[in-house]
């Protein structure tokens, strides 16, 4: 089993990782190591004087060393399973789709983190690189002379440069001709990924990390809040980063789906951006990552860690927070020095269990199956992830009792995967072939065999010839349906009936209301 640590592409190290229970309870060999972290590891100038994702290529490194030698250490290099925790899990993500990386392992885990986690990729780098090079005094004229300045700073330098940032960090994986010729995403979608087991989840409440990073004052309150002013403000500026020109609508969809109706305190505000933080970056890239692997008739695991460990050093509030599944993967409530007298019994045999899932899983792809392939008999099954069936959209919870759910966070995740899309392509524009493709489609079903004819004349009336753009292709759709089904009848009844001496009034509605979606 090797382990890809976690903390941003900026931060961490293996060694912090006492594998010794793992090890021993799972009848594992568990590899860990560092690679590169922040500029050291991900500057990328677009070009081949850096082309970034040093960090990711270590790990390509490591992996083949396993390949190489793992045998001397009684280890089976047909059987190596990867897994790692936020980065790290999202590394696992990057490798599974990267060419780089093909047949360098046979199984995957991802820990809060997977190859669609949004903080963990970005298409270029290049804005940072120069920004960074301006910083240290740096020429930018060229990609060859600004990397050839930056080598000449000190190491330390260039690391105390960087903000420490989660959600918008700047040194983390990009395209390039190597690792990650494609995005994760469009690989994913298309098929492009490695064949193979998954087992894939998160802690309830992730995104409490992301409220304490905005609000650090929190970590000694037993019940903050946002005020309602504050909570717009918070979601306007992460959808203007997010979202550029689309943020108002996101953030008046986001605004609308997480907000406590029945409950208008402080409180339930906080509640509300934790929810939206852990779908947004956790629980629906999960869900997304288990159905496509599903989809291509993979065996897929997912879970969802429920249970605040007696350990846990936050208020009440925080909940299950990020990386708190770590402690009982490496068995910390089983291993001194890490047993902390808070740890309480339920601990220490959710440990075991996890532990013996997460070994089960690397011994035979399966979490109920040990290595001889026996079933686990006082544990409850995890059930596969499927699409549909008996099993549909099942997962583990990882409490006293490993209950089973269904659906996790399914309707919320709908709105991410299916809902803000639908928006974001109606306020970006329909290309001409799609918008060709649809006038098409109409005039064929509204009139037959004269459908070429209506489609020219139709495509011609209603097309901006001053503007060939996608969102001009939308406007002249808007008004083409607007003109047949509703302006035109509306013009022709007005007609006839003065056209017969009637009193005729005809309006238009052209305000649209402040408060409108």
């Amino acid at each position: 089993m090797v382990w890809i640590h976690g903390g941003a592409f900026q931060m961490g190290s293996g060694s912090g990782y006492d594998a010794t229970a793992l090890a021993a309870i799972g009848d594992v060999i568990v590899v860990t190591f560092n690679y590169r972290l922040g500029p050291l590891g991900f500057l990328s100038t677009g070009d081949v004087v850096s082309p970034g994702n040093f960090g990711m290529l270590d790990q390509v490194e490591v992996l083949k060393w396993v390949q190489q030698n793992i045998q001397a250490f009684g280890g089976n290099p047909d059987k190596v399973t990867i897994f790692g925790e936020s980065a790290g899990g999202a590394s696992v993500g990057m490798h599974l789709v990267s060419p780089a990386s093909r047949g360098l392992f046979s199984r995957a885990i991802m820990q809060s983190g997977t190859g669609l986690t949004d903080f963990a990729f970005r298409p270029s780098g290049v804005a940072d690189a120069v920004s960074l090079a301006e910083q240290l005094a740096c020429n930018t004229s060229s990609s060859r002379t600004m990397v050839s300045c930056l080598r000449e700073v000190e190491a330390q330098v260039l690391v105390n440069a960087q903000p420490q940032q989660m959600l918008k960090a700047k040194w983390i994986p990009v395209l390039d001709e190597n690792f990650l010729p494609r995005s994760p995403r469009d690989s994913f979608q298309d098929g492009d990924f490695q064949r193979s087991a998954i087992l894939l989840g998160t802690a309830s409440d992730e995104g409490a990390l992301m409220l304490l990073m905005e609000q650090p004052s929190f970590l000694t309150m037993q019940n903050p809040g946002i005020s309602r002013p504050d909570y717009e403000s918070i979601i306007s500026n992460w959808a203007d980063y997010m979202y550029g020109d689309a943020a108002d609508l996101v953030t008046e969809a986001v605004l609308y789906r997480y907000t406590d109706w029945s409950d208008a305190s402080d409180s339930a505000n906080r509640v509300q951006y934790v929810r939206q933080t852990t779908d947004f970056y956790f629980v629906c890239p999960t869900n997304q990552i288990a159905d496509i692997y599903a989809g291509a008739g993979q065996n897929v695991y997912v879970y969802q860690l429920t249970h605040r460990s007696g350990a846990s050093n936050t208020p009440p509030w925080v909940g299950v927070r990020h990386a708190d599944d770590v402690q009982y993967v490496f068995g910390f409530p089983l291993l001194p020095p890490y047993d902390l007298p808070e740890y309480e019994l339920q601990d220490e045999t959710l440990s075991v269990n996890v532990i013996r899932f997460w070994s089960n899983f690397a011994h035979t792809g399966n979490p109920n199956r040990d290595a001889d392939g026996t079933r686990l008999e006082d544990a409850p099954r995890w059930p596969k992830f499927s699409r549909n069936g008996t099993n549909s959209l099942a997962y583990k919870k990882l409490e006293p009792g490993l209950p089973n759910g269904r659906a996790l966070r399914a309707e919320f995740c709908a709105f991410w995967d299916r809902y803000i899309p639908h928006v974001l392509n109606i306020n970006s524009g329909i290309s001409r072939p799609d918008y060709e493709s649809i006038i098409s489609n109409w005039a064929d079903y509204m009139y037959g065999d004269a459908a070429d004819l209506v489609t020219e004349a139709v495509l011609y009336r209603y097309t901006d010839w001053s503007d060939a753009s996608d969102s001009a292709n939308r406007v002249q759709y808007v008004r083409q349906t607007t003109d047949f089904y509703f302006v035109c009848p509306t013009n022709q009844i007005a007609d006839i009936y003065a056209g017969a001496g009637q009193n005729v009034y005809v309006y238009q509605l052209t305000h649209r209301p402040a408060n409108a979606l």
